[in-house]
């Protein structure tokens, strides 16, 4: 998919204890039982592996929404706000002079 997806997928097995079989990209938000307040949470690492703002890609999300869609807006805001097309976390951002 996208590496964005990847985090997403990775963090839900590994933090919120979802089942890897169950992370797939046309999995609802409902399916993996990932609630409003989860999916700010995954906006926060999302936030915090690639220094952007990433809370209001997700504000209106619903659970009816899939993995890949969630995925999708999240990693289309990072191309975005990232400095040029790459696919690693930016981090901290170095000093702006």
């Amino acid at each position: 998919m996208n590496p964005v997806y990847d985090l997403i997928a990775e963090r839900l097995v590994s933090y919120f204890g979802v089942s890897a079989d169950l992370v797939r990209p046309e999995a609802t938000m409902d399916d993996l039982e990932v609630d409003s307040l989860m999916l700010a949470e995954i906006a926060v690492i999302i936030e915090d592996e690639y220094g952007f703002r990433a809370e209001d890609a997700v504000a209106d999300a619903t659970v009816d929404m899939t993995l890949g869609e969630v995925a999708e807006r999240l990693d289309r805001e990072r191309r975005r706000a990232g400095p040029g097309d790459s696919e690693e976390p930016v981090g901290v951002a170095e000093n702006a002079s």
